[in-house]
């Protein structure tokens, strides 16, 4: 006696317009921001929430109520970033040579600069420019 075992397709879907699962991430502060201001438990009921909302037209964003804080905490304090951590920072992810050349006549011209700041940015931008092989003499 031989049996045939039914080799059966699994479901992932609960209901027939669900979409098949997908992996995504989100920034874990903004998520946590938002099920608490949308009084959702799960991630997937926020995600449907703004989805249902953004598809009829409505802003969520915009139904907001004010938050009633119950801990006395302050709030976050993010320090300012420099001209020059943002000039270097700008260098850094520059990707080719008509970008750099663009980056270096802003760092000439800016008057916030000290001299000695700008001589640091040129000889960062000639070291990037160098290590991506688009350094011209």
């Amino acid at each position: 006696m031989s049996a045939t075992i039914e080799k059966r397709e699994r479901s992932y879907a609960k209901k027939k317009h669900k979409t098949e699962p997908v992996g995504i991430r989100f920034n874990i502060l903004q998520v946590a921001i938002a099920l608490s201001k949308s009084k959702k438990d799960t991630k997937q009921e926020l995600v449907d929430w703004l989805i249902e909302r953004y598809v009829n037209g409505e802003n969520p964003v915009q139904e907001r109520q004010p938050i009633q804080k119950s801990i006395s905490t302050p709030p976050l304090q993010v320090p300012k970033m420099s001209q020059y951590e943002a000039y270097a920072i700008e260098i850094r992810d520059i990707k080719d040579n008509n970008e750099l050349r663009i980056t270096c006549e802003g760092i000439n011209a800016d008057k916030e600069l000290q001299p000695n700041e700008k001589q640091r940015l040129f000889q960062f931008a000639t070291h990037i420019a160098k290590e991506k092989g688009f350094y011209q003499d």
